[in-house]
């Protein structure tokens, strides 16, 4: 329930600040009779030239500042023809003659920026199954299989749903090159850790006996990607891209036999781990993003949202650590650990989720 609600929490600041939080450093006013511009930027100098860009990043007019206020400038724009072109919400850039270096432009002026993120998200780019033995379908040999979700325990039933839906711990960094004042390259990396349900518990010796097999999950995603964001929406202060994103994602399970003794449940005795292994699974995705910025000069906060579309697994494959028990082996006609590799491999299915949502949440500084 803690998790639900700090998602919700996120959620309703999210949506707070994209409904209502103004962008700045944008024109607010246009005084049409004396051609004045007023910009929410109180960081210029009186004198300043400053120039007005279109969401496609064109140069639309350019005037010198003629008032300075504590939170908004006035720029005087000489040419009619020129001064009809502008429309509120357009960013600016402020040049250096005459007066400061400035600060303006909806992004403070920055040409790079570096981001910390928080990312929560709906969907982890890989999904897996749980193991269980196939004595649930009447196999004699103890076999791997996948195990169906109706049949984990109660306990453990609502975390595994959690762990498909809102993988937390999602932290990053980003850098990002400005090559015009709306139009930029990202880089940018992140480690999540995915919520799996910690325990899940199967025949697997001997159906119904009291010695059964208790699997232990853990897991993470490391994600590269990189992102060019091309197209801006001025009047929602709102930038646009498109990327590429690479995950490398890890399952790890470690699998202990337990006695069941009535009153108390127990490793059996020199048997601490049955197997222990680990998945790995590389996995190319397609990103599509909306960002915000809410500039506080030379840093600031921003908000977005991408949508993950991940349409294959590069690869994908299950390694134990060390030797398995004997008992496990002897389940096996072959005797070998790959043929038991292969067969847990194949029954986690460790691949890529189709889509995904991840929300952002981003401070960062500029230089």
């Amino acid at each position: 329930m803690r998790g639900i609600a700090t998602m919700r929490l996120t959620v309703l600041i999210w949506l707070v600040f994209f409904a209502s939080g103004e962008a700045r450093a944008t024109i607010t006013k246009l005084l049409k009779k004396r051609r004045i511009v007023v910009i929410d930027d109180g960081d210029v100098s009186k004198g300043d030239r400053v120039c007005f860009y279109s969401a496609s990043a064109r140069k639309r007019a350019c005037g010198r500042v003629v008032k300075v206020k504590e939170d908004k400038s006035y720029v005087k724009i000489k040419s009619k023809k020129r001064f009809r072109r502008l429309k509120k919400g357009m960013t600016h850039e402020v040049g250096t003659s005459g007066g400061s270096s400035g600060g303006g432009g909806r992004y403070g002026g920055h040409s790079f920026t570096f981001r910390l993120l928080y990312t929560p998200g709906f969907m982890a780019r890989s999904k897996f199954n749980y193991l269980d033995s196939n004595k649930a379908e009447g196999g004699s040999d103890g076999h791997f299989m996948p195990f169906e979700e109706s049949a984990i325990d109660s306990g453990d039933s609502g975390q595994s749903k959690m762990a498909r839906m809102f993988p937390w711990g999602g932290v990053g960094a980003e850098g990002e090159v400005f090559i015009t004042p709306t139009m930029s390259v990202i880089m940018g990396g992140r480690y999540t850790l995915i919520n799996v349900s910690p325990r899940v518990t199967y025949d697997f010796l001997v159906e119904k006996s009291k010695e059964f097999m208790r699997s232990d999950y853990s897991g993470h995603e490391l994600n590269v990607w990189l992102d060019f964001l091309p197209l801006a929406v001025a009047d929602l202060g709102l930038r646009l891209g498109i990327g590429l994103e690479g995950t490398m994602s890890t399952l790890s399970v470690s699998t202990s036999l337990m006695r069941d003794e009535g009153e108390t449940v127990a490793p059996v005795q020199d048997v601490a781990d049955f197997f222990k292994g680990k998945s790995v699974a590389n996995i190319v995705s397609v990103r599509l993003s909306a960002r915000k910025d809410i500039p506080l000069g030379a840093y600031g906060f921003g908000l977005g949202v991408t949508a993950i579309i991940s349409p294959m697994t590069l690869s994908s494959k299950f390694t134990l650590d060390g030797e398995p028990h004997a008992q496990l082996v002897d389940k096996y006609e072959s005797g070998k650990d790959d043929d038991i590799a292969t067969d847990i491999e194949n029954a986690i299915e460790h691949t890529n989720n189709i889509f995904s949502l991840v929300l952002g949440l981003s401070f960062y500084f500029g230089m």
